[in-house]
């Protein structure tokens, strides 16, 4: 695949999956050029752009990385994690290097996220947040250690900016699946969900019929601010309703009345036993987590343990964590 080929004009096909062979290759290719981003952007101290990073975890949100559970992409430098399937993510003795193995990013990392945990993931630039992320999706494998997780399948991916291919309202709603034979009702609901309910009506043009805007085809991408796109991602989570959520600065271009509202919705309609992990900065994200594995680049992570019995979900009130130290 070249450099400037967005990965979107091969998910954006008349079928749902692409061919095994196709995304094989698509896997390959994708594994080659995060490896030579990241070598370039450590010339410039700098371990992988922001681009590299939403490409990677939005090619993951497609469900297009069925390798990953089995058979890890090879890394130049001769060491991998170890993916083996379960039921919950869990970490044991990880730790994570660059692709060329010269740089530790995460050392001796052992956290579990049962059935209903939810974690918010913090800490400051360069202390491996994304990497982290990349290693649970099965993505990133340069280290030792051992990661399990849920098939592909039963795990959704929300980047900070979601991928809106050309198309359909309807099939920005349930991607990556296509909205075909799902009621009109239903995507209608997910817009009022997410509070973009005048979204089909605009959409439709004079005729104002909001089953009409669904039908509508645009560049989502280009006519939609990224908070609109966010929101449309947890359109996406609702529909899915996935095992496993992991949610990467998914609300960082809402204000906080949305981004309660958002993580409100998955609380309120998904399964107790939804789990996710979100990174996040803004302190306000504590109130939908229970609790914060803080990493550090210069020292030991910590997982604290957030007190959630003080939580007034309406207005946000929280009383104080108890800190569990963990390598």
């Amino acid at each position: 695949m070249a450099k400037g080929e967005n990965i979107g004009t091969l998910l954006s096909s008349n079928s749902t999956m692409l061919p095994e062979e196709a995304i094989q290759a698509q896997v390959d290719a994708e594994a080659d050029a995060v490896v030579e981003e990241t070598r370039l952007q450590q010339r410039e101290g700098d371990l992988l752009t922001d681009t590299v990073k939403n490409l990677v975890m939005t090619t993951v949100a497609a469900g297009s990385f069925p390798r990953s559970e089995s058979q890890p992409a090879e890394q130049k430098n001769g060491v991998q994690v170890h993916i083996v399937p379960g039921a919950n993510l869990e970490v044991m003795d990880l730790s994570v290097f660059t692709p060329d193995g010269k740089r530790e990013l995460l050392k001796d990392l052992d956290l579990t996220i049962g059935e209903g945990d939810r974690m918010l993931i913090v800490g400051e630039s360069g202390a491996g947040k994304s990497s982290l992320l990349r290693t649970l999706a099965g993505l990133w494998t340069s280290g030792t250690g051992e990661v399990v997780r849920p098939p592909s399948s039963e795990m959704f991916f929300l980047p900070q900016r979601p991928y809106c291919p050309p198309g359909p309202l309807a099939d920005q709603l349930t991607y990556p699946q296509r909205a075909e034979g799902v009621p009109e009702d239903r995507l209608l609901e997910l817009l009022e969900q997410v509070g973009l309910g005048s979204l089909a009506v605009r959409m439709a043009g004079p005729s104002m019929d909001p089953a009409k805007g669904l039908e509508a085809v645009r560049d989502w991408a280009d006519i939609l601010s990224l908070g609109e796109q966010q929101r449309l991602g947890f359109a996406r989570l609702l529909f899915n309703r996935p095992r496993v959520a992991v949610l990467d600065e998914a609300t960082s271009a809402l204000d906080l009345t949305n981004e309660r509202r958002m993580y409100t919705l998955i609380q309120e309609h998904l399964s107790d036993s939804l789990s996710y992990v979100s990174v996040g900065h803004r302190p306000s994200l504590m109130d939908f987590h229970d609790s914060k594995l803080i990493l550090s680049a210069s020292s030991e992570s910590r997982l604290e343990q957030i007190c959630t019995s003080s939580i007034n979900t309406s207005v946000g009130t929280l009383d104080k964590s108890s800190v569990v130290t963990r390598k």
